[in-house]
């Protein structure tokens, strides 16, 4: 009980961070079919995945209830990674990459899955299974089709499509959209008795939804827009003195890999509020000296 409650306030605490860092991280957040995002559970979002843990960040920041996010197994293997990353509500998926006697806990986490949906709660997956720093889709996996059919909660449980679009990428002061499709009711897949044919038409389903969200996004990411607000700015300036040396470090460390966006955004979350501090110290100081 205790450590729900931990668990709670933590994904709590940094939501609120995290919103307030998309402000500074992105010139533009263009959120499409708001509605839908206010849409209670038992709820699955059923996404494309272009940009690593980023795209998980946007998108539980962008909904009204929390999210619990199917996430890649290796990042769980340290222990004090596995405590935050459980903080924030997510649950390992691993892969035959990880190892055979990984693969045998993803049944593990299938229950969890379907324990928060059957506590009319929201999860995310991103149907992928792989992220590729491009809007091209890859080809779909069976997770999202097989927790559909898994389900055996009380209340009807729906999916709703969602895409995460970056005017660039690396996306680090640009734009990001973010749009919802078709509220669809689960049942709709379950129709077919055979389950190879139940997969196929849920991902041939959610392909042509995602496909029609990547050429709406890609318009609304296009439309010139004025650039910071003045208090953006101001803050943007601030900031500007720590993040160049934190970009150079994290890029470095994250070259070759898909992970730069995410890895900046997760040490400018921890960072910044101690940049912040120092520098309102500073000034409050020299005011006071005046």
């Amino acid at each position: 009980m205790v450590n729900l409650y931990i668990s709670d306030n933590l994904y709590t605490i940094i939501k609120i961070a995290a919103r307030l860092l998309l402000k500074i991280f992105f010139q533009k957040k263009v959120i499409a079919a708001t509605e839908l995002f206010e849409t209670r559970g038992p709820l699955l979002l059923v996404a494309n995945h272009p940009n690593s843990f980023l795209d998980a960040i946007i998108i539980g920041a962008t909904c009204k209830y929390p999210v619990h996010y199917l996430a890649r197994g290796d990042a769980f293997q340290k222990s004090h990674y596995r405590i935050l990353l459980n903080g924030l509500q997510m649950i390992p998926i691993y892969r035959m990459r990880e190892g055979r006697d990984k693969i045998q806990l993803n049944a593990s986490s299938f229950a969890k899955t379907q324990e928060v949906l059957n506590k009319n709660g929201i999860v995310l997956i991103f149907i992928e299974g792989i992220c590729i720093n491009s809007h091209q889709l890859q080809s779909f996996q069976k997770g999202a089709a097989r927790i559909i059919m898994g389900y055996e909660g009380a209340v009807p449980l729906k999916v709703l499509p969602v895409c995460v679009f970056y005017s660039q990428i690396p996306a680090v002061f640009k734009k990001v959209v973010v749009s919802a499709g078709q509220l669809f009711e689960a049942d709709e897949f379950l129709k077919e008795k055979n389950t190879v044919k139940t997969v196929q038409g849920f991902n041939s389903t959610i392909k042509s939804a995602l496909e029609s969200l990547l050429v709406k996004s890609s318009e609304l990411a296009s439309v010139e827009e004025s650039q910071y607000p003045a208090l953006g700015k101001i803050i943007k300036y601030v900031v500007l003195p720590i993040f160049w040396p934190i970009r150079r470090m994290v890029y470095a460390v994250t070259k070759g890999t898909v992970f730069f966006d995410s890895v900046l955004f997760g040490v400018l979350l921890f960072i910044l509020p101690i940049w912040f501090f120092l520098v309102f110290s500073t000034f409050i100081y020299f005011i006071s000296k005046l």
